[in-house]
């Protein structure tokens, strides 16, 4: 078809911004025609509903249905997304069982990640058709609608949920993840001192419910090695930290630990033992072959007074392997319904996750376990229980009364 009058419309002589084919005018002039036309009739131009059911059937028969599949596929994909974030969500709302710390932060981290990427396409993509939809003529439609908006809510929502935990995951105050390696110089640790670092553990225990997502950390000590087995003193607190500080914590409500030896190896331990409230010890029985010396306990803590020379190695997960030497500060009595004990303080810096680390005498015996923390001028400052409260162990590692306990490797 050809073209004529290049760029003016015949009828006005208005230019038009393209070429008119023949016997064709500007919009305009044909509107101004349909009005003169209607006009002399005595009829209105108006749009009646055959007219809008005439233009929805060519739309809906034509490209309608593309732009119709168009905006529910696009629907449909983000309610996939936001179901595939519903699923990474419950996966990372269940309970995991107690093990390496490493390899656990990393699984929860890269769930975190896939819920909250999952959560957020959802929501991107569920608002994207929510708005192409209301600039086109589907937007009436109520069930894609409803789609999208499901989308978007649950989108949100796992998104959030991934974002919380991957933030959790990822900010775990720890220096190590695993067992740091024993490199210290030699020349700068005495044999005393090279046994403590041996005998030393680091204890995790999951929350209430068994839930190592709830982990917590502390110290301890082994205190006696079997054939395949080892007893680890520590703090009745990190072993259960989920109990009662005044209620007795019975040992057959104790949920399993993870115990890490200095060598790098790791094991489940299960509390055998603890002591009457409110004394804060406990021993864990290990099995595991070839366990580390044990140290010796010092059946008492009296002689530690104002001044006596003690040491600790505290968790090695916050800054590697060290060893702290100090004093003893003062004696101070405290009378509990176990009997009266005098506890220790001394100018060591114990701080939060050195709970349950042993308190050494100069010829490496074990003359206290280190539990609470006290700050003065200078920094942190630590509390220790004396060995005498642990004498009730000493009996029954002499009596074999711990591996009766511990047999099978049973709580």
């Amino acid at each position: 078809m050809t073209s004529v009058g290049g760029t003016l419309c015949p009828d006005c002589r208005s230019p038009v911004p393209v070429r008119l084919l023949a016997g064709q005018s500007c919009s305009q002039c044909e509107s101004s025609k349909a009005w003169e036309r209607y006009g002399r009739r005595g009829e209105k131009l108006v749009i009646g509903q055959n007219d809008i059911a005439e233009a929805e059937s060519k739309f809906t028969r034509g490209e309608g249905v593309a732009v119709a599949a168009k905006y529910w596929f696009a629907g449909i994909t983000a309610l996939v997304l936001a179901v595939g974030g519903i699923y990474y969500a419950r996966d990372l709302l269940a309970a995991r069982p107690l093990g390496p710390l490493a390899p656990l932060f990393a699984e929860l981290q890269r769930t975190s990640l896939l819920t909250a990427g999952l959560g957020l396409l959802a929501l991107v993509v569920g608002a994207a058709s929510t708005l192409a939809q209301k600039r086109g003529s589907l937007f009436r439609n109520a069930p894609l609608l409803l789609v999208n908006l499901t989308a978007i809510v649950v989108g949100t929502t796992t998104m959030l949920v991934g974002a919380f935990h991957w933030s959790g995951a990822s900010g775990v105050g720890w220096a190590h993840m695993a067992m740091p390696p024993l490199e210290v110089a030699p020349q700068t640790l005495s044999v005393q001192e090279k046994s403590i670092m041996s005998a030393t553990t680091v204890l995790m225990a999951p929350d209430r419910d068994g839930d190592a997502r709830g982990v917590s950390l502390g110290s301890g000590a082994v205190i006696r090695s079997e054939r395949g087995a080892a007893f680890v003193v520590t703090c009745s607190h990190v072993a259960m930290p989920y109990a009662s500080v005044a209620a007795f914590r019975d040992p057959k409500d104790a949920h399993p630990v993870w115990v890490y030896f200095s060598d790098g190896r790791h094991a489940e331990g299960h509390v055998v033992w603890t002591a009457e409230p409110p004394l804060d010890v406990a021993v864990v029985r290990v099995s595991i072959e070839n366990p580390p010396q044990p140290v010796p306990v010092r059946a008492s803590a009296d002689a530690a007074e104002a001044g006596f020379d003690v040491s600790f190695v505290p968790n090695p997960f916050r800054s590697g392997w060290t060893v702290h030497r100090g004093t003893v500060l003062k004696r101070e009595s405290h009378r509990t319904p176990a009997g009266d004990y005098s506890l220790i303080y001394t100018s060591l810096p114990v701080q939060p996750g050195d709970s349950g680390t042993g308190l050494f005498d100069s010829l490496g015996r074990l003359v206290g376990l280190n539990t609470w923390t006290h700050f003065e001028e200078g920094g942190p400052k630590g509390i220790s229980l004396p060995s005498n409260t642990m004498q009730r162990i000493v009996e029954m590692m002499d009596g074999d009364e711990l591996m009766l306990l511990g047999g099978g490797g049973e709580p």
